[in-house]
């Protein structure tokens, strides 16, 4: 299933991401993203002042250790 963005968003974000090139553009296509942020964690970057992306990896890795017991 399908789920555009913007129906998630309420308001005005700021939007951070890692450099993953999915990402480019994005604030372009979305009026509610008033900032994009990127972290490049190709060049060893994990923070870049209040943007990180850490509280989306670390939940991916409770669903990726979730789903493991069902392979």
């Amino acid at each position: 299933m399908k789920v555009k963005l913007s129906k998630l968003i309420s308001g005005k974000v700021i939007l951070n991401t890692d450099e993953y090139t999915i990402y480019e553009g994005i604030a372009d296509n979305l009026p509610e993203v008033v900032e994009h942020r990127v972290v490049n964690h190709g060049k060893g970057e994990w923070v870049r002042g209040d943007a990180h992306v850490n509280t989306c990896e670390n939940r991916n890795q409770f669903l990726k250790a979730y789903l493991r017991r069902y392979r």
